[in-house]
Formats: C-alpha cells, sequence, structure tokens
C-alpha cells in the first residue's frame, strides 16, 4: 500500500512536495481504511480459492474443455467473489489516486447552477477492478497457479518465497498490461452503458468540462493510464503473492512418525498416511517423506526395518512397502489398459483404411461363388455399408482438419496422453523410495525383512518398466510433436522422469545384490525381464 502510494502520487518535477504529501498521507486515516478494506478482499479471495488447490493438475484436452472448466459449478463461487473483491479493492484504492479519481460524484458548480455529475474517471478504475477480478480468475486455471508443484530442492519458506517475488511482480505487470489491452478496448465499445445506467439511477448529469474516456482523446490520458496500470498491478500482486504463499505452505515436508506406542498417535504414523486416498495432498507428503526417509534419514530407516512386538513380526515394512507397491501397480494397470487402446486404434486405423476392405471383399467374391445370388445379395449390402464407413472417415477428418474445428473441438493427443502422467509424482517418489530403501537394507537390514518383500519389488519394478517403455514407443510421434512446442507445461516432463527413474533404480538394486540375484525367487518371466539388465556385469 505504501509503495502504491508512493507511486500514485508521483512528481518528478517537485521531489520535495511529493515527498512530504506522501510521509503525511501514510500516517492519514484513509490510508489505513484503505488497507484494510484491501487486506479483507485478499483474506476473502484466498479463503474461497483454498479448495481449488491440487496436486492433480486438470488436463483439458480440448479448447471447448478449456473454456467449459472456467463454468463449473464448484468454481462459479470463486468467480463472483473475484470479480466483487476486486471493485471493493479498486474502489479501496482510488481514494487514495488523488482528487481526480476520489469520488463517484463531482460538484459542478458555477454562478448561475449548482448540479452533480459523474466522476467517470472514478468509474473508470472501479470498472478495471471487475476486468482484474475476471483475469486473475481465469489466470488462477489456465496457468495452473492452483496446481501444487514440489520444488526439486526444499528450502525454507521465506527463501521460496522471496526468490518468487521479483518474478512475480515482472508477471504482474504484464498480466496488468494485457488486462488494460482488453479492458480499454471493452470500455471504449460498451463504456457508454454503465455511465447512462449511473447518470439515470443516481440523477446525475454528464461532465461537459471533461472529455469522455470512451473517445480517442480520452483513451490517450496518460494519468488514467498510470493509476489504472498500478491499481490492476497492485491487485493482481496482493493476490498472487497470496496463492504463492499458499503454494509453498501446502508443499512444505511433513516428517510422518514410522513407529508409534501411543494410541493417539497411530493414525499419524506414515503407513497411515500412504493408505490415505481419500486426500491426495496427504498421500504426496507421505511419499516425499518416504523417499527422504529412503535417500538420507538412516535412524529413520532404522525403525521401518525394525520387528514389531508382540511376535517379532515386520508389520511396519510390510505395511509401508505394500501401500508403496499399490501405488506403482494402480498407474501400471492404467498404462497397460492405454496401450491395448492405442493399439487397438491402430488396428482399426488399417482396416478402415483399406486393408480390412480388401479382405472383406476377397471372401465375399468366394462365397458369391459357392452360395449363389443370396450371398452375392448380402455381400453386396456389407460391401456398401463398409463404403459407407470410408466416406464418414473422410468426411470426419475434412471437418476435423479445418482450422477453427481443429482448435476448438478436436482433442490434442498430447494433451490426452499427458492425463495419464500428470499426476505421476507419487509413483516417481515411490520408485525411487523402494529402490533406495532395498539397496540400503543389503547392510542395515538387520533381520532380513526386506529380503522377504524383494522378488516383489523387482518383479513390480519390471512390469512397470516394460509398461512405460512400450508406451514410450507408441506415443513417439506425439512426444516428437509435443516437444516441438514453444512452451511446455512442467507436468509434461514427468513421463520422461519416471521412466529414467525407474530404469535407474532397477540398476541399482542389480548393482547392490549382484552376487545374490540367483538366489532370488523370481518367475520365468521375470527372469528374462532381469536379464537385459545384468548384461553388463558379466
Amino acid at each position: 500500500m505504501a509503495i502504491f502510494l508512493l507511486l500514485s502520487s508521483a512528481s518528478f518535477l517537485h521531489p520535495l512536495e511529493w515527498l512530504n504529501g506522501f510521509i503525511t498521507s501514510v500516517f492519514s486515516l484513509q490510508v489505513w481504511f484503505s488497507l484494510g478494506v484491501s487486506s479483507a478482499c485478499i483474506v476473502v479471495v484466498t479463503w474461497f480459492s483454498l479448495p481449488h488447490f491440487t496436486v492433480i493438475p486438470d488436463i483439458e484436452t480440448s479448447q471447448v474443455a478449456l473454456a467449459l472448466g472456467l463454468l463449473k459449478w464448484a468454481r462459479l463461487p470463486l468467480l463472483v467473489v473475484c470479480t466483487l473483491a476486486g471493485t471493493v479493492s479498486s474502489w479501496a484504492l482510488s481514494r487514495l489516486s488523488g482528487e481526480q479519481f476520489h469520488s463517484l460524484s463531482l460538484l459542478d458548480e458555477t454562478e448561475t447552477y449548482a448540479r452533480i455529475v459523474l466522476n467517470e474517471h472514478h468509474l473508470f478504475l472501479v470498472l478495471s477492478g471487475i476486468g482484474t477480478g475476471l483475469a486473475f480468475y481465469i489466470n488462477f486455471f489456465h496457468k495452473r497457479n492452483h496446481y501444487l508443484a514440489f520444488p526439486h530442492v526444499q528450502k525454507y519458506k521465506i527463501a521460496q518465497i522471496r526468490g518468487e517475488l521479483s518474478n512475480l511482480v515482472l508477471s504482474c505487470s504484464w498480466q496488468a498490461l494485457g488486462v488494460l489491452k482488453y479492458f480499454y478496448a471493452l470500455y471504449f465499445l460498451f463504456g457508454s452503458l454503465p455511465k447512462s445506467w449511473i447518470e439515470d439511477s443516481f440523477k446525475m448529469s454528464e461532465n461537459l468540462k471533461e472529455v469522455p474516456i470512451n473517445s480517442i482523446r480520452g483513451m490517450l490520458s496518460l494519468t488514467l493510464f498510470w493509476q489504472t496500470f498500478l491499481c490492476v498491478t497492485c491487485l493482481t500482486l496482493a493476490w498472487s503473492l497470496a496463492s504463492s504463499i499458499v503454494r509453498v505452505f501446502h508443499t512444505e515436508p511433513l516428517v510422518f512418525p514410522v513407529v508409534s506406542d501411543l494410541d493417539y498417535k497411530k493414525d499419524k504414523r506414515l503407513s497411515e498416511a500412504l493408505a490415505c486416498n481419500y486426500c491426495p495432498l496427504l498421500q504426496h507428503l507421505a511419499l516425499l517423506d518416504f523417499c527422504t526417509l529412503a535417500r538420507c534419514c538412516h535412524e529413520r530407516r532404522l525403525q521401518l526395518l525394525s520387528l514389531s512386538q508382540p511376535g517379532g513380526h515386520p508389520r511396519t515394512w510390510a505395511a509401508v512397502s505394500g501401500q508403496t507397491l499399490l501405488v506403482i501397480q494402480e498407474l501400471c494397470d492404467k498404462l497397460s489398459a492405454e496401450n491395448w487402446s492405442i493399439m487397438s486404434k491402430v488396428s482399426m486405423s488399417s482396416y478402415l483404411n483399406g486393408e480390412g476392405a480388401s479382405s472383406e471383399a476377397k471372401n465375399n467374391h468366394q462365397n458369391i461363388f459357392y452360395r449363389g445370388k443370396e450371398v452375392q445379395d448380402t455381400a453386396q449390402v456389407s460391401y456398401n455399408n463398409q463404403n459407407e464407413l470410408q466416406q464418414q472417415n473422410k468426411i470426419f477428418n475434412l471437418v476435423k482438419g479445418l482450422p477453427f474445428i481443429s482448435q476448438v473441438l478436436v482433442e490434442s493427443p498430447e494433451d490426452k496422453g499427458r492425463v495419464l502422467f500428470s499426476s505421476c509424482q507419487p509413483q516417481i517418489w515411490a520408485v525411487e523410495g523402494l529402490s533406495e530403501v532395498a539397496s540400503k537394507a543389503y547392510t542395515e537390514d538387520k533381520y532380513g525383512v526386506v529380503q522377504t518383500m524383494l522378488p516383489a519389488i523387482i518383479g513390480t519394478l519390471l512390469d512397470f518398466h516394460e509398461v512405460l517403455e512400450k508406451h514410450l514407443k507408441l506415443t513417439a510421434s506425439i512426444a516428437r510433436k509435443a516437444n516441438s512446442s514453444v512452451e511446455n507445461p512442467p507436468d509434461l516432463l514427468l513421463k520422461q522422469k519416471l521412466f529414467s527413474s525407474t530404469k535407474s533404480s532397477i540398476y541399482r538394486i542389480v548393482n547392490t545384490y549382484r552376487n545374490h540375484l540367483s538366489d532370488l525367487r523370481l518367475n520365468m518371466d521375470h527372469a528374462k525381464k532381469l536379464h537385459s539388465f545384468t548384461e553388463y556385469l558379466v
């Protein structure tokens, strides 16, 4: 608020008067009132945006889905709150922008008459708050500002926010220019509508002494542009900074107790958090903690590999490893189904392109020769239906190839493939964590609890690697098309990262147990798959 007040009252020709007026205004009641109103709006917008933060990004496969996603019923309250908060906040800031923007009405007084006229500058500044709210709402979902991406290098909260602040100021300034571009155009075309409604409703007259803003001369006012730009930038920066603080807070690592003898802490253990399917954020934090534990926490690894009493059973390791393998298996099953779907589509397209047609026609001709006129008629009907199918396919491809239709209605294949890997960060942590624990257990496992699960771990990783490799080969052309684009979203790299993590994890286990691999009870299929990873040992 202080920076906004300093810049809005800028007077470089009279610096002493500028600074004196700024210091006097900072301690005025009006500034603190505007600060309270703006802060309340920030809190309300942030509170209504909290339910929409997610660790699973929304991947819209077409432009229509992208537009309709903004109109979901669950998101509409945030839309209303953003527009109202933008209006109220811009009204509060307008009271600090000078006498020209202070009030909605002005007193036009002369020697012969006195009348109340509309202050269009104030109206313009307040209406810009509606555009700011709409722009923040759209960018919140389209630019995935609600996506909780976990940083690769964990830092303190203040360090993360400080690192984002400089980029945030620059991006908010560019966003403000984009908002003003569309807002100026809309006000130039339709600005007379709110003016006429307010003048008729409140019995105001038009200010004939001022140039109308919805005119070419009015649009060229530098003072109006500067004050509106400051207002939009200030609101966008404040709301974006609040969202950034929420993202930093939610992605902060949590340390879950591995074992707990107290009853009231048993539901807060690592194994319980890993099994929490109804809260994806908690499951993400649990897998991140498991991966951190596996890499650099010796004491917690010993707790993980300890025996539970009574009975001396490895209940903790069995629960944690079982839930981790389940997370990997779920994605493995989805990828297997997608691979079969892709292969079936390829077979169907080749059939429609003529291979199936020629085979069917040949069989029909043979049946005609042996079965007579009735079979000939049946074959002719089947043949005609199959030409119809090819014609419909050609028409569909022709319509789909139109520029407008292809951009609006047709699903993007690279976006459709990204849906599978948009939430694969837990699988990356699970794969790396399991391999780290398995490799370090070679020297740390006193009771041999990991050996009982080692065949299952290796078999799951081998199956997962095979499915991933097959999927990458089937979608190689789509991947090349996506990588050639100018700007790629962050989640697009998760697929390659998952594949490389799985491959390096298998090599890590193979390198650790190189002299004991033959003693593992692997089935023939897994032993054959493991052979390609053990060739370098020979």
